[in-house]
């Protein structure tokens, strides 16, 4: 389930926007939850964290879109931000809250769809599952119900935020399949979504569920370089 808020004090254009983003994933099939604010304090009295993709106007009258996402930042480091705007002047501001991009509204109707597409390659949706099978039936698991897999001999638990599956499988043969999938392994027992990751220090990985997870001392540099990579800080 993709979850989607949407922030514009113009409520014209907050369910214009709603409109398009409901359109856009059914067309693609994306099982979604949209939840429109027309103020910025109503949406800092939601439960930010639950966000998966963010869309929100910069200039609200009294309220601003950066220091609004600045505060949920402090909570939720892994969503995707996108400013819908109609001012050009406050897009280089976006970037010091990472916003992933910023459309203009004039622009909106010819950017709309792309700028969408790549949200969802950055958050592993578009039908991308892994395959298994467990207690001899085949699961086809999204990829971004995965937080980590740990290793246990030959046996590999994939850790979700409902469930655990066990499977008979090396840790090296996840890796290699998830490899270019957005995941990456931090040590010889794990293999880290990074769409989960919020926090790297120390040779220490913090997920978005709050787990952490160490990382081996001669992995860390190419972890922390996957990372960057795949954030686009790079």
């Amino acid at each position: 389930m993709l979850n989607i808020f949407i922030c514009d004090d113009d409520k014209g254009s907050a369910d214009k926007l709603s409109g398009m983003v409901s359109e856009y994933c059914n067309s693609k099939n994306i099982q979604h939850r949209i939840d429109v604010f027309y103020s910025g304090s109503d949406l800092l009295n939601a439960d930010t964290r639950q966000c998966d993709l963010l869309l929100c106007d910069v200039d609200m009258g009294s309220e601003n879109g950066i220091d609004i996402a600045a505060q949920i930042r402090t909570t939720n480091k892994r969503l995707i931000l996108v400013y819908v705007s109609g001012y050009v002047q406050y897009a280089p501001a976006g970037y010091n809250v990472r916003a992933f991009a910023y459309i203009l509204k004039n622009d909106l109707d010819n950017l709309f769809a792309v700028t969408m597409d790549s949200v969802m390659k950055q958050l592993n949706f578009m039908g991308a599952v892994f395959t298994f099978r467990h207690n001899d039936k085949e699961i086809s698991l999204p990829l971004q119900n995965i937080y980590y897999i740990e290793s246990f001999d030959k046996t590999a638990d994939i850790h979700t935020p409902d469930k655990t599956y066990s499977l008979r499988i090396s840790i090296g043969e996840i890796a290699q399949q998830l490899a270019d999938k957005g995941f990456v392994q931090i040590h010889k027992s794990y293999v880290v979504n990074m769409q989960h990751i919020s926090k790297l220090k120390n040779y220490n990985i913090t997920l978005s569920d709050g787990t952490v997870l160490t990382a081996s001392q001669r992995r860390w540099k190419d972890v922390v370089a996957s990372y960057l990579k795949w954030k686009g800080d790079m």
